[in-house]
Protein backbone atom coordinates (compact mmCIF):
# COMPACT_ATOMS: atom_id res chain seq x y z
CA UNK A 1 0.00 0.00 0.00
CA UNK A 2 1.34 3.24 -0.88
CA UNK A 3 1.61 5.79 2.00
CA UNK A 4 2.14 9.81 2.06
CA UNK A 5 4.68 11.06 3.54
CA UNK A 6 4.41 14.10 6.24
CA UNK A 7 5.60 16.78 3.87
CA UNK A 8 3.24 15.05 0.91
CA UNK A 9 0.32 15.77 3.91
CA UNK A 10 1.34 19.00 4.65
CA UNK A 11 0.76 19.93 0.86
CA UNK A 12 -2.22 18.49 -0.07
CA UNK A 13 -3.75 19.99 3.50
CA UNK A 14 -2.72 23.43 2.62
CA UNK A 15 -4.31 22.82 -0.76
CA UNK A 16 -7.15 21.76 -0.08
CA UNK A 17 -7.90 24.78 2.79
CA UNK A 18 -7.03 27.16 0.30
CA UNK A 19 -9.40 25.85 -2.54
CA UNK A 20 -12.35 25.52 0.61
CA UNK A 21 -11.51 29.63 1.16
CA UNK A 22 -11.70 30.11 -2.27
CA UNK A 23 -14.90 27.55 -2.93
CA UNK A 24 -16.76 28.92 0.36
CA UNK A 25 -16.50 32.40 -0.70
CA UNK A 26 -17.71 31.17 -4.23
CA UNK A 27 -20.53 29.38 -2.83
CA UNK A 28 -21.40 32.40 -0.55
CA UNK A 29 -21.47 34.94 -3.34
CA UNK A 30 -23.25 32.57 -6.09
CA UNK A 31 -26.05 30.79 -3.74
CA UNK A 32 -27.76 34.17 -2.33
CA UNK A 33 -31.30 33.71 -3.74
CA UNK A 34 -34.73 35.04 -2.88
CA UNK A 35 -37.95 34.19 -1.91
CA UNK A 36 -39.27 33.94 -5.34
CA UNK A 37 -36.79 32.02 -6.34
CA UNK A 38 -34.50 34.79 -8.49
CA UNK A 39 -31.86 33.63 -10.37
CA UNK A 40 -30.48 36.90 -11.99
CA UNK A 41 -26.69 36.34 -12.98
CA UNK A 42 -24.57 38.28 -10.70
CA UNK A 43 -23.26 41.37 -12.81
CA UNK A 44 -19.63 42.52 -13.44
CA UNK A 45 -18.55 44.47 -10.72
CA UNK A 46 -16.04 46.64 -13.11
CA UNK A 47 -19.63 47.56 -15.31
CA UNK A 48 -21.48 48.55 -12.19
CA UNK A 49 -18.27 51.07 -11.65
CA UNK A 50 -18.64 51.89 -15.19
CA UNK A 51 -21.78 52.29 -15.44
CA UNK A 52 -21.81 54.71 -12.09
CA UNK A 53 -18.17 56.65 -12.61
CA UNK A 54 -19.45 57.69 -16.64
CA UNK A 55 -22.88 59.21 -15.13
CA UNK A 56 -20.40 61.00 -12.70
CA UNK A 57 -18.23 62.43 -15.40
CA UNK A 58 -20.75 63.15 -17.60
CA UNK A 59 -22.96 65.42 -14.96
CA UNK A 60 -19.78 66.53 -13.79
CA UNK A 61 -19.02 67.75 -17.33
CA UNK A 62 -22.67 69.16 -18.07
CA UNK A 63 -22.71 71.29 -14.40
CA UNK A 64 -19.38 73.12 -15.08
CA UNK A 65 -16.56 70.48 -13.79
CA UNK A 66 -18.92 70.22 -10.49
CA UNK A 67 -21.12 67.18 -9.27
CA UNK A 68 -24.56 68.51 -8.22
CA UNK A 69 -25.35 67.78 -4.43
CA UNK A 70 -28.92 67.23 -5.76
CA UNK A 71 -27.88 64.98 -8.26
CA UNK A 72 -30.58 62.25 -8.30
CA UNK A 73 -27.36 60.19 -9.31
CA UNK A 74 -26.64 59.99 -5.09
CA UNK A 75 -29.32 58.09 -4.75
CA UNK A 76 -27.93 55.20 -6.73
CA UNK A 77 -28.37 51.77 -5.89
CA UNK A 78 -24.54 51.29 -6.27
CA UNK A 79 -23.58 53.54 -3.65
CA UNK A 80 -23.76 52.39 -0.11
CA UNK A 81 -25.95 55.04 2.42
CA UNK A 82 -21.87 55.45 3.94
CA UNK A 83 -20.37 56.15 0.56
CA UNK A 84 -23.69 58.04 -0.45
CA UNK A 85 -23.31 60.45 2.68
CA UNK A 86 -19.71 61.05 2.41
CA UNK A 87 -19.74 62.27 -1.12
CA UNK A 88 -22.85 64.85 0.04
CA UNK A 89 -20.75 66.33 2.66
CA UNK A 90 -17.72 66.69 0.38
CA UNK A 91 -19.31 68.12 -1.92
CA UNK A 92 -21.23 70.69 0.74
CA UNK A 93 -17.83 71.65 2.07
CA UNK A 94 -16.01 71.69 -1.34
CA UNK A 95 -13.33 69.11 -0.30
CA UNK A 96 -10.48 71.60 -1.21
CA UNK A 97 -11.27 71.48 -4.55
CA UNK A 98 -11.27 67.71 -5.41
CA UNK A 99 -13.96 66.30 -6.83
CA UNK A 100 -14.79 63.20 -3.93
CA UNK A 101 -15.24 60.71 -6.72
CA UNK A 102 -12.74 61.02 -9.09
CA UNK A 103 -10.06 62.47 -6.95
CA UNK A 104 -9.41 65.17 -9.37
CA UNK A 105 -9.28 68.92 -9.11
CA UNK A 106 -10.05 69.28 -12.67
CA UNK A 107 -12.68 67.46 -14.71
CA UNK A 108 -10.47 64.63 -16.97
CA UNK A 109 -11.41 63.72 -20.43
CA UNK A 110 -11.87 60.10 -19.75
CA UNK A 111 -11.38 57.30 -17.45
CA UNK A 112 -10.62 54.09 -17.03
CA UNK A 113 -10.20 51.10 -14.36
CA UNK A 114 -8.27 48.30 -12.99
CA UNK A 115 -8.45 45.85 -11.21
CA UNK A 116 -6.28 46.06 -7.73
CA UNK A 117 -7.41 43.29 -6.13
CA UNK A 118 -10.30 40.81 -7.08
CA UNK A 119 -11.96 38.16 -4.27
CA UNK A 120 -15.18 36.01 -5.26
CA UNK A 121 -17.52 38.61 -2.81
CA UNK A 122 -15.44 41.74 -2.26
CA UNK A 123 -12.98 43.39 -5.36
CA UNK A 124 -10.74 46.49 -4.84
CA UNK A 125 -10.97 49.11 -8.50
CA UNK A 126 -8.66 51.55 -9.32
CA UNK A 127 -10.02 54.58 -11.17
CA UNK A 128 -7.42 56.68 -13.20
CA UNK A 129 -8.24 59.89 -14.77
CA UNK A 130 -6.72 60.39 -18.47
CA UNK A 131 -6.06 63.97 -19.85
CA UNK A 132 -5.70 64.75 -23.46
CA UNK A 133 -2.93 66.89 -22.12
CA UNK A 134 -1.80 67.04 -18.45
CA UNK A 135 -1.40 64.63 -15.77
CA UNK A 136 -3.99 63.11 -13.17
CA UNK A 137 -4.10 64.72 -9.85
CA UNK A 138 -4.45 61.53 -8.21
CA UNK A 139 -6.36 58.39 -8.32
CA UNK A 140 -9.93 56.63 -6.86
CA UNK A 141 -9.27 53.45 -5.18
CA UNK A 142 -13.30 51.98 -5.04
CA UNK A 143 -13.95 49.32 -3.19
CA UNK A 144 -17.11 46.84 -3.74
CA UNK A 145 -18.60 43.99 -2.57
CA UNK A 146 -21.34 41.67 -3.09
CA UNK A 147 -25.11 42.24 -2.20
CA UNK A 148 -28.39 41.77 -2.82
CA UNK A 149 -27.54 39.74 -5.77
CA UNK A 150 -25.35 42.88 -7.02
CA UNK A 151 -22.23 44.91 -6.41
CA UNK A 152 -22.38 47.91 -4.43
CA UNK A 153 -19.44 50.79 -3.45
CA UNK A 154 -18.75 50.20 -0.23
CA UNK A 155 -15.49 52.88 0.02
CA UNK A 156 -14.34 55.78 -2.18
CA UNK A 157 -10.53 56.98 -1.50
CA UNK A 158 -7.99 59.32 -2.74
CA UNK A 159 -4.71 58.74 -3.19
CA UNK A 160 -1.51 60.67 -4.86
CA UNK A 161 0.08 59.54 -8.00
CA UNK A 162 3.17 58.77 -6.80
CA UNK A 163 1.43 56.80 -4.11
CA UNK A 164 -0.38 54.75 -6.42
CA UNK A 165 1.38 54.15 -9.46
CA UNK A 166 3.27 51.56 -7.65
CA UNK A 167 -0.09 50.06 -7.40
CA UNK A 168 -1.17 50.44 -10.68
CA UNK A 169 1.88 48.68 -12.02
CA UNK A 170 3.79 46.57 -9.84
CA UNK A 171 3.15 42.99 -8.46
CA UNK A 172 4.41 41.60 -5.61
CA UNK A 173 3.16 38.68 -3.23
CA UNK A 174 3.94 34.96 -1.37
CA UNK A 175 1.04 32.83 -1.56
CA UNK A 176 0.34 28.76 -2.85
CA UNK A 177 0.30 28.16 -6.62
CA UNK A 178 -3.29 26.87 -7.65
CA UNK A 179 -5.04 25.52 -11.26
CA UNK A 180 -7.66 23.86 -10.01
CA UNK A 181 -9.85 26.94 -9.00
CA UNK A 182 -13.76 27.51 -9.52
CA UNK A 183 -15.41 29.99 -11.37
CA UNK A 184 -15.43 32.77 -12.10
CA UNK A 185 -11.49 32.25 -12.35
CA UNK A 186 -10.01 30.07 -15.33
CA UNK A 187 -9.15 26.71 -14.29
CA UNK A 188 -6.53 26.43 -17.46
CA UNK A 189 -4.39 29.32 -15.66
CA UNK A 190 -2.25 29.21 -12.82
CA UNK A 191 -3.20 31.13 -9.74
CA UNK A 192 -1.66 32.96 -7.05
CA UNK A 193 -3.98 32.89 -3.90
CA UNK A 194 -2.14 35.11 -1.25
CA UNK A 195 -3.23 37.34 1.81
CA UNK A 196 -2.81 41.08 1.87
CA UNK A 197 -3.66 43.85 4.84
CA UNK A 198 -4.34 40.63 7.15
CA UNK A 199 -7.14 39.20 5.08
CA UNK A 200 -6.47 35.88 3.56
CA UNK A 201 -7.57 34.23 0.20
CA UNK A 202 -7.15 37.24 -2.88
CA UNK A 203 -6.99 35.57 -6.37
CA UNK A 204 -4.39 36.61 -8.61
CA UNK A 205 -4.37 35.08 -12.12
CA UNK A 206 -0.93 35.07 -13.19
CA UNK A 207 0.29 35.44 -17.11
CA UNK A 208 3.71 33.86 -17.80
CA UNK A 209 5.78 34.98 -21.42
CA UNK A 210 8.76 33.80 -22.65
CA UNK A 211 10.59 36.67 -20.36
CA UNK A 212 8.97 35.28 -17.22
CA UNK A 213 11.97 33.59 -15.23
CA UNK A 214 11.17 30.94 -12.85
CA UNK A 215 14.06 30.17 -9.90
CA UNK A 216 13.52 26.28 -8.32
CA UNK A 217 15.58 24.17 -7.13
CA UNK A 218 18.52 26.47 -6.91
CA UNK A 219 18.27 27.37 -10.79
CA UNK A 220 16.92 30.19 -12.92
CA UNK A 221 15.12 29.25 -16.14
CA UNK A 222 12.49 30.40 -18.29
CA UNK A 223 9.22 29.28 -16.45
CA UNK A 224 7.46 25.89 -17.48
CA UNK A 225 4.20 25.99 -16.89
CA UNK A 226 3.86 22.03 -16.97
CA UNK A 227 6.05 21.68 -14.48
CA UNK A 228 4.54 23.81 -11.70
CA UNK A 229 2.60 21.68 -8.69
CA UNK A 230 -0.72 22.70 -7.39
CA UNK A 231 -0.51 24.19 -3.93
CA UNK A 232 3.11 24.77 -4.59
CA UNK A 233 4.90 27.81 -2.53
CA UNK A 234 5.43 30.61 -4.73
CA UNK A 235 6.98 34.66 -5.00
CA UNK A 236 5.93 35.94 -7.70
CA UNK A 237 7.06 39.78 -8.69
CA UNK A 238 5.31 41.37 -11.66
CA UNK A 239 2.97 43.86 -12.91
CA UNK A 240 -0.48 43.85 -12.25
CA UNK A 241 -2.88 44.73 -15.56
CA UNK A 242 -6.71 43.96 -15.98
CA UNK A 243 -6.76 40.65 -16.63
CA UNK A 244 -3.67 39.55 -14.18
CA UNK A 245 -0.38 39.34 -13.06
CA UNK A 246 2.01 39.36 -15.99
CA UNK A 247 4.68 37.78 -13.89
CA UNK A 248 8.67 39.23 -14.63
CA UNK A 249 10.57 36.36 -11.95
CA UNK A 250 9.16 33.66 -9.58
CA UNK A 251 10.42 31.64 -6.88
CA UNK A 252 8.81 28.63 -5.84
CA UNK A 253 9.17 25.49 -4.25
CA UNK A 254 6.84 22.43 -2.79
CA UNK A 255 8.36 23.59 0.82
CA UNK A 256 7.67 26.39 2.85
CA UNK A 257 10.11 29.47 2.25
Amino acid sequence: MQTVSKRQFIIYGVFVVALLGVCAALWYSTTITTKNEDTRKLPESLDIAFDFYNQWLDETKANGGKMKVDSILLSSTALEKSVRDLLVEKLNNGNDGVDPALCQTMVPDNIKMKYVSEMPTEVEVMVISKYATGTPTGFALVKMKVAEKTWVITDISCSKGDVLEDREFSFSNKGQLLKNVPPPFDNTQWHLVFGEDGTPGHVAPLRFSASSTCHSNNADAVCDVNALKEAAYAKVDGTMTETGVEVTKMEWSENPF
